[in-house]
């Protein structure tokens, strides 16, 4: 059997459809304005022209931005993205009760993701950014003491590249969470905040940062003059120690450290297996210890590290240089017979 089938538009003009939608409207927002705002985001089952042609009739009868909101999201689901972000810029967050406010607001982070990934246009990409920035700044006063509303907030300005907002965010996020600190004192380096790394670095946990961020850290640290920080940055990682010892040495002598100085001494020289950094540190050591008149360590130094590295002849003469320099005769014998004994066996 033929089915005939026919439009509306057969039967009545667009304008009268048009007149019919707009009084229905009316009378529904006369009737029953609250059903309407509870309602109006949470409709999906309505055909999206269907619901276009209402929403735009309700335009024409009331001022709620909500019906703005709703009118974008259809706009944006038909792909008339420049419309909708038209109707986006009439939103006025103010104006929609508390009630709806969550929801309306994060309806909106979703509705200009999509609008700015889908916009060619590098001006409007612009005006959108900047319209997110606003609603992300009336995010934060409302949820400031949100933390799962915040941490929604951190990863949608990550994802959008809102650094300055990300370290907000990730400050607020601290007050509940300590570890947050880390991802703020990260965040404040990558956007050239130094001033404020600096005060939260002092306040977190070394430990916890990876080792690319200590390096940083330590730099941050000595340029404030802050030699104790500087050294523990550089300390916490073994792999840094052994790339930066250097510093670390100098620092050391900076800060007055002797004992500090003397561990690294004892465990670069007993488990390091570098020879060549051996002969440095050791060089270093008996340098240090003759520069206080320290002989008596001098002497245990040599006896105890410098014949086994003994194995140049300008490291055996930087040996009995030193030795000499401490004024014992008979220790000088000594060193010489045991590395003359050395070069025999050699």
């Amino acid at each position: 059997m033929n089915s005939k089938s026919f439009a509306l538009s057969d039967i009545v003009s667009n304008l009268e459809l048009f007149v019919f939608v707009v009084i229905v409207v009316f009378l529904s927002v006369v009737l029953f304005p609250w059903n309407l705002k509870e309602k109006i985001l949470e409709e999906e089952n309505i055909n999206t022209d269907l619901l276009i042609s209402y929403l735009q009739a309700l335009e024409k009868v009331s001022d709620d931005p909500l019906i703005h909101l709703k009118l974008a999201i259809e706009l944006t689901k038909k792909g008339e993205l420049d419309r909708a972000l038209k109707e986006m810029n009439t939103v006025n967050f103010d104006l929609i009760p508390d009630n709806l406010k969550d929801r309306a607001l994060f309806l909106s982070f979703k509705l200009y993701e999509t609008l700015f990934f889908s916009c060619k246009s590098q001006e409007r990409k612009s005006l959108i950014r900047k319209r997110i920035e606003d609603l992300i700044i009336l995010a934060l006063q409302r949820y400031k003491d949100n933390p799962q509303k915040l941490l929604y907030l951190y990863k949608f300005s990550e994802k959008m590249y809102f650094p300055e907002e990300s370290l907000k965010i990730a400050l607020l996020l601290s007050m509940f969470n300590s570890n947050w600190k880390i991802k703020a004192f990260i965040k404040a380096v990558e956007i050239g905040k130094i001033d404020l790394a600096y005060s939260i670095l002092k306040e977190i946990s070394i430990k916890k940062l990876p080792d690319r961020y200590k390096v940083v850290a330590y730099q941050i640290a000595f340029s404030k003059k802050n030699y104790s920080l500087a050294i523990a940055c550089l300390e916490d990682s073994p792999t840094l120690m052994r790339k930066y010892w250097k510093t670390l040495v100098f620092l050391y002598f900076k800060t007055k450290n002797t004992r500090k100085f003397d561990r690294f001494v004892k465990q670069v020289l007993e488990r390091n297996e570098n020879l060549r950094m051996k002969q440095e540190v050791l060089k270093l050591a008996i340098e240090h210890a003759l520069w206080n008149s320290d002989y008596k360590k001098v002497k245990v130094l040599i006896r105890r590290y410098g014949l086994q590295l003994a194995n140049t002849p300008e490291f055996i003469k930087f040996l009995l240089k030193s030795a000499l320099a401490t004024g014992d005769s008979s220790f000088v014998d000594w060193l010489s017979r045991e590395i003359f004994s050395k070069v025999e066996k050699c």
